[in-house]
């Protein structure tokens, strides 16, 4: 009997914890009151979906407390809600609303609960009195001394006066005096200062370890954004975030500390690898950067072939970055910078006639175009009519190679040898020269049949004559004299060219990376390299004038052994 007794009792409490919904840990529910409408604005998670029926309740807070303790279900017949509002949730639970209450109500402290059959949550707020709130706000506007400050907000009665319960914030006086002090600027209002209070709250939490999510579930409108701006990063951009949030000097930040700019900076600590990267990420977003990238800007001077300097010079230092101006600092100084290489009408390479012809240097340098001098109209023929070529060592390539439609100048009757070339830029010039063909069943991840370069690159890489880097192509980014050396290599033995490899090397010949060292000692034995004095400069980005060369030399072996 005693058996069935404690089986009949246990069976009791398991229908009772079934029915009765449990809150999730993740669950959470925020309310303030808006005294302008006086409306509630009441945000929260429930559940981690959406389209979740919620009931939002408003009571006093005797009416929600029996012996000092909350009760889990605190309304019946007798004790009504003040109001009750329905709603569902949106995407991944989250839930806005901003309820109107009755003109009847008066200032003090209530509870919202918000009941579904995921589970219930429930929230402390005050509806303020707006003499009462009006006085402390001016109190935060006068006050210059974060030391003074904390003493009046610590007498009781004066955070609830604007919405917070002194039990809860007690322990963030010190952050809120003297994050408000800091970032008062031009006085606050009452939402302003409230976000600015829970701005300082947030941040001291972060500081202390407590779990970003949940923070930026409860934070993010103080931070001028939502959740979903969170949510919706990688998990590389996420661990970039709490470590920015975490270490973060507000004062160095500045006051305003949007959300937008966080995860702005969070993403350039991350996700920047590549000058392409930088480039995209910059000018996508401009405005929030606070740079001019547009008609008329110091940037937009630069010619297009140069301006990847810039982004290339940022990329050294975009992964420490902690401030949306630090990435302005970076951008302002790298543009001074190349346009200050530009305007020294630095002439590389010179007579040598390399393989790549006269090396190239470390930075993109470019002709100022209203220094290049006319030529005469009898050296026209010899340049192919290029006004920058005259004499310059690549001179007869570029014409060969110009005269049968495999490169091309500029708008401006330039043809600019000494810029750099982009790897899908060397990708289109072999595919023309060669004439290669593919089934266009090779893909990159960074490759868009959309793209002016599609063809070229897929056609070579279906020869395996370009390999990219697993999925990745790179197509935007500079390529080194020692990759354009490889594919000129794989290019005359698809055509059955085969080399031994030269008895000498280069001085610089330890840069070499193992993957194109034997093809660098073929191709200098074949004499389609030779360098510039003792060194290759592997490493080194190959400019329009050493590829034309490079690939001029490669094109007359393959139509040599055609003849």
């Amino acid at each position: 009997m005693k058996n069935k007794k404690i089986t009949i009792f246990l069976s009791v409490i398991l229908c009772l914890c079934l029915s009765v919904p449990c809150a999730l840990a993740s669950d959470f529910i925020t309310a303030s009151h808006i005294l302008a409408t006086n409306s509630i604005k009441i945000n929260g998670i429930v559940g981690d979906s959406a389209g979740t029926a919620l009931s939002l309740n408003m009571a006093l807070e005797d009416s929600v407390k029996e012996n000092g303790e909350i009760l889990e279900f605190p309304f019946s017949d007798s004790n009504k809600p003040i109001l009750s509002y329905v709603t569902q949730t949106g995407e991944n639970g989250v839930f806005s609303e901003e309820i109107i209450i009755p003109d009847t109500v008066d200032a003090g402290s209530y509870y919202f609960y918000a009941m579904s059959e995921e589970g219930s949550q429930y929230v402390n707020f005050f509806v303020l009195d707006s003499q009462d709130a009006q006085e402390v706000v001016d109190k935060f506007n006068e006050e210059t001394n974060p030391t003074s400050l904390k003493t009046y907000i610590s007498v009781d009665g004066t955070m609830e006066k604007i919405g917070y319960s002194s039990d809860k914030t007690r322990l963030y006086y010190d952050i809120i005096s003297d994050y408000t002090v800091f970032a008062k600027d031009d006085g606050y209002t009452l939402d302003t200062l409230r976000d600015a209070i829970d701005r300082s709250i947030a941040l001291k939490k972060a500081k202390d370890g407590e779990e970003i999510s949940a923070l930026m579930s409860e934070y993010a409108t103080a931070f001028g954004g939502t959740y979903d701006d969170y949510a919706k990063l990688s998990q590389d951009e996420k661990l970039s975030f709490e470590s920015l949030i975490r270490d973060i000097d507000y004062k160095k930040e500045g006051m305003s500390l949007e959300l937008t700019k966080l995860i702005l900076v969070a993403k350039a600590r991350s996700s920047l690898s590549l000058w392409s990267d930088v480039q995209k990420f910059v000018t996508d977003n401009a405005d929030i950067i606070g740079i001019d990238i547009g008609q008329g800007s110091d940037y937009a001077s630069i010619p297009l072939n140069n301006q990847p300097e810039v982004f290339l010079k940022m990329l050294k230092n975009i992964k420490n970055v902690t401030t949306i101006s630090e990435i302005k600092t970076y951008f302002d100084d790298a543009v001074k910078k190349v346009k200050k290489d530009v305007s020294s009408d630095k002439n590389g390479g010179g007579a040598g006639g390399s393989g790549g012809g006269g090396g190239s240097s470390a930075s993109f340098e470019d002709i100022n175009v209203g220094m290049i001098p006319d030529i005469k109209p009898e050296d026209e023929k010899l340049t192919g009519g290029f006004s920058d070529t005259y004499n310059h060592y690549s001179m007869e390539a570029v014409k060969y190679l110009s005269d049968k439609k495999i490169i091309n100048g500029y708008g401006d009757g330039t043809f600019r040898p000494d810029n750099f070339v982009t790897r899908a830029e060397f990708a289109k010039m072999i595919c023309s020269a060669f004439l290669i063909e593919g089934e266009n069943e090779v893909s990159f991840s960074d490759v868009n049949k959309s793209d002016w370069y599609y063809d070229s690159i897929t056609n070579l890489a279906a020869q395996g004559i370009l390999l990219g880097d697993g999925t990745l192509f790179r197509p935007n980014e500079l390529i080194m004299r020692q990759d354009a050396a490889l594919i000129i290599s794989r290019i005359l033995s698809y055509f059955g060219f085969e080399y031994e490899k030269d008895s000498t090397v280069f001085a610089d010949d330890a840069y070499i990376s193992d993957y194109a060292e034997d093809a660098v000692s073929k191709m200098k034995n074949a004499g389609i390299v030779v360098g510039n004095g003792l060194n290759f400069n592997p490493l080194s980005d190959i400019t329009r004038g050493e590829a034309a060369v490079l690939v001029y030399r490669a094109f007359n072996e393959r139509m040599g052994a055609v003849q």
